[in-house]
């Protein structure tokens, strides 16, 4: 018994020094080439997967990096809308009580209108809007910040056309208008009169089916209080 315990012991000895000897031999063919230089190990290490890892945000940075070196970036300046610096106002319709309007006034605009009213005449006297509800003629004037560049107008009147004026009210002479904007017009503030074919209400839908002679038993009035009160 102890004869075949030796044998096995001496069997698994060997085998480990088999298996230690070729873990060996492939570890060294990886770092020497054929001429018994040491080439670059190309094993991928836990280190460089955590690193390329998408989470990464230190491989993030450095892999911009080294795009920025493939070659040269370009930077694009905004778009100038108003390349000629000209004063100028814009009207948008919010919702049927809400009108925005937004605009610019050019160094030549001030310039001109303090040399007709004096030096420091722009600060002097507030800069306004005046609004023109062209549906019903109606003509409102709204006093604004004079370093504004943006303003929310409330109105009353839906479902309208609506012009803006951009100027400065001078008491000797009234409203110096600017700019004009363009014509904006607010949605009705309930449903629309005009009915789509495609998506008729269900009350129109039954009435062209009383007007057919679909139904006979009942009167168009007693049908459509039958329809409710089911």
């Amino acid at each position: 018994m102890e004869t075949v315990l030796t044998v096995l012991i001496i069997i698994a000895t060997i085998v480990i020094a088999i298996f230690v000897a070729y873990r060996a031999s492939n570890f060294m063919d990886r770092r020497l080439g054929d001429d018994g230089k040491e080439k670059e190990n190309t094993q991928v290490s836990s280190a460089m997967i955590n690193r390329v890892s998408p989470f990464n945000a230190q491989f993030d940075f450095e892999a911009s990096t080294e795009f920025t070196r493939i070659g040269t970036i370009e930077y694009f300046n905004p778009i100038e809308l108003n390349l000629d610096d000209e004063t100028h106002i814009i009207l948008l319709t919010k919702n049927p009580y809400w009108l925005y309007a937004y605009w610019h006034i050019s160094g030549d605009t001030i310039k001109s209108f303090e040399d007709r009213f004096g030096n420091s005449s722009w600060e002097n006297y507030n800069l306004c809007l005046k609004l023109v509800n062209l549906s019903t003629q109606k003509e409102y004037l709204l006093p604004i910040n004079n370093y504004a560049d943006s303003w929310y107008i409330k109105i009353a009147d839906t479902h309208c056309q609506w012009q803006v004026y951009l100027g400065k009210m001078v008491s000797e002479e009234g409203l110096i208008i600017f700019a004009e904007s363009n014509v904006a017009t607010t949605p009705p503030a309930g449903p629309s009169s005009i009915i789509d074919p495609e998506w008729e209400p269900i009350d129109e839908i039954w009435g062209k089916m009383l007007a057919k002679g679909f139904f006979t038993n009942l009167s168009s009035d007693e049908l459509l209080k039958k329809r409710k009160d089911d």
